[in-house]
């Protein structure tokens, strides 16, 4: 991982309540306070990592930047959604891989750096390389599980996370494992049926090869 960092200064004055300017120290992430300037360092990195089964290098990318933002604007990989912007809703969930194997993971709250040298898989590469749905989807389709489909792509990567370590979860496990991804328009009982229906279709197609 290569480094770069970029120096700039901004002055700090505010007016006081005697009119006059004063000094105004605040703290600001990344930066060093001397005085009344503000220095402030941002580091760039080189990373590289796989994007839907193709390897990306991002140069100087910033480290203030999310995953999300960056596959919704750079990418246009929209299918990854941009629910609260903090963790908690799911809806921006995308498959990470790396040596402790698939989870899924908020991109609204990771950085670009994080993912260095991992796997990333977004709804749109979770397909097969022939174009056949994967099971989770079919699934989806089939038990009704979509209502709005704004929380779908997440709880589609959720799933398929989940049964890439799990393949046979319990219908407990599944719950357990969706309590990141919220749902407004139809609950969750189609959800985890198409999941576990999901599980079962995967199991005969791995039985079958």
């Amino acid at each position: 991982m290569n480094f770069t960092c970029q120096t700039t200064y901004a002055l700090s004055t505010v007016t006081s309540n005697t009119g006059k300017p004063a000094r105004f120290l605040r703290r600001i992430e990344g930066a060093h306070i001397t005085g009344s300037l503000v220095r402030r360092q941002v580091f760039h990195m080189d990373i590289t990592f796989l994007l839907n089964g193709e390897s990306v290098e991002v140069r100087d990318a910033s480290p203030t930047v999310t995953l999300l933002d960056w596959l919704r604007e750079e990418r246009g990989l929209t299918g990854t959604k941009e629910g609260c912007n903090e963790g908690d809703c799911g809806a921006c969930t995308v498959m990470v891989t790396d040596a402790r194997g698939s989870r899924g993971l908020n991109a609204c709250i990771l950085f670009l750096p994080q993912i260095e040298g991992c796997a990333v898989r977004t709804v749109e590469g979770i397909s097969s390389p022939d174009g056949d749905l994967h099971p989770v989807q079919e699934e989806m389709i089939a038990h009704h599980g979509s209502q709005c489909g704004f929380c779908t792509p997440g709880m589609v990567m959720s799933a398929a996370a989940l049964l890439k370590e799990n393949p046979n979860p319990t219908e407990h496990e599944v719950r357990v494992y969706l309590e990141g991804n919220l749902c407004r328009c139809t609950g969750y009982h189609n959800i985890v049926k198409a999941i576990l229906a999901a599980a079962g279709a995967q199991g005969e197609k791995i039985a079958a090869e």
